[in-house]
């Protein structure tokens, strides 16, 4: 299919258990693990629970904001081999 990238394919980047979105042991995070396929793009797979959504079980807006946040610094720190952090994020939803 095309866009999906399979899990055989992939390798799981590191996690940080103090991490609200990757860590997979924080009490409240998302838990979310981002990979890296063979086309060397960087995805995740997040299926909300009911602690993430909002009105009639729609993904709050700060969730899909701190998901985007981690996804778009993967390419930064694969490409330099440094982590960084985000100086301003703007989103309109």
């Amino acid at each position: 299919m095309k866009g999906k990238v399979e899990l055989s394919d992939s390798v799981y980047l590191p996690t940080y258990d103090g991490c609200y979105v990757c860590g997979q042991t924080h009490p409240r995070g998302l838990r979310t693990r981002f990979f890296t396929g063979a086309d060397g793009q960087v995805h995740a797979h997040f299926r909300p629970d009911h602690t993430q959504t909002s009105y009639e079980n729609i993904v709050h807006g700060g969730v899909i904001s701190a998901l985007m946040d981690e996804i778009l610094g993967w390419p930064i720190a694969l490409q330099t081999g440094r982590m960084s952090f985000t100086g301003e994020l703007t989103v309109r939803l």
